[in-house]
């Protein structure tokens, strides 16, 4: 089983569009997958039409039966969800004083070995004790970047924090998201960073209008327009992931 974040401590960047996205093409190959809804807005989980059987609060999140009693399966095959909970808003609270609260996660995870092929986390944009748990546990934190001097600047900041809690870079994955190639700035920022830091792939996700729509359709957009540049570039996308994983050892 492998686990991966999909992570960003600034917001509006196409996370969970990502999250959902690549998911979905991880699970049209055949892989079991869990999509878990870290983030307590609960855009993943509205994306794939689930919602939580129940409310649990902040403390009852902690514990086991909570995970295996609130999996939901979607509506594609393969593809399962925890969706986001009500409790999930004050996690950081109840880790605090949790005893080994960084590792609180990944022991969590290991429960799903025999289950899922593929865990992939929709995180919330912070720094934090669960941010940190979420960055252990993952084979790789992968962190989409759009092509602003903004976003770069936050980008360097995760690296710092990464350093700062002796988590090593080379978990760090990132792709160029939210892509105006008609832009010199995107163009530029794009060479520069992938000049700058390693890690990035080489697919961009675009700018495009059925990206946007997915909040309206609420569906993997393989499945309302599979031929599109964006469907095809999650595609892509995805098969550099995949490869990637597949020099991990388990």
């Amino acid at each position: 089983m492998k686990v991966i974040s999909l992570y960003n401590i600034k917001g509006g960047v196409g996370k969970t569009t990502s999250s959902v996205n690549l998911a979905y093409q991880a699970s049209l190959q055949g892989l079991r997958v869990l999509l878990i809804d870290l983030d307590p807005q609960g855009a993943s989980s509205y994306y794939l039409r689930i919602r939580p059987k129940n409310d649990f609060d902040a403390e009852d999140v902690l514990k086991k039966s909570l995970w295996k009693k609130g999996i939901r399966a979607s509506d594609y095959p393969n593809l399962d969800c925890l969706p986001a909970q009500e409790g999930f808003r004050n996690l950081d609270l109840s880790l605090n004083d949790h005893k080994k609260s960084t590792r609180w996660l990944q022991s969590r995870l290991k429960d799903y070995k025999k289950s899922y092929d593929l865990i992939l986390l929709d995180c919330p944009p912070s720094f934090s004790v669960l941010s940190e748990s979420v960055l252990k546990a993952s084979q790789f934190v992968i962190v989409p970047v759009v092509p602003t001097t903004l976003c770069e600047r936050t980008y360097e900041q995760l690296i710092e924090f990464l350093k700062s809690k002796n988590i090593h870079s080379s978990r760090l994955r990132s792709f160029f998201s939210m892509v105006q190639k008609n832009k010199s700035l995107h163009r530029n920022l794009m060479k520069s960073m992938a000049q700058s830091y390693d890690g990035f792939y080489k697919t961009p996700i675009p700018y495009a209008s059925d990206i946007e729509k997915i909040g309206i359709t609420r569906e993997p957009i393989a499945v309302t327009s599979n031929k599109s540049l964006s469907a095809l570039a999650y595609a892509k996308l995805w098969e550099e992931i995949l490869a990637d994983l597949g020099k991990v050892s388990k």
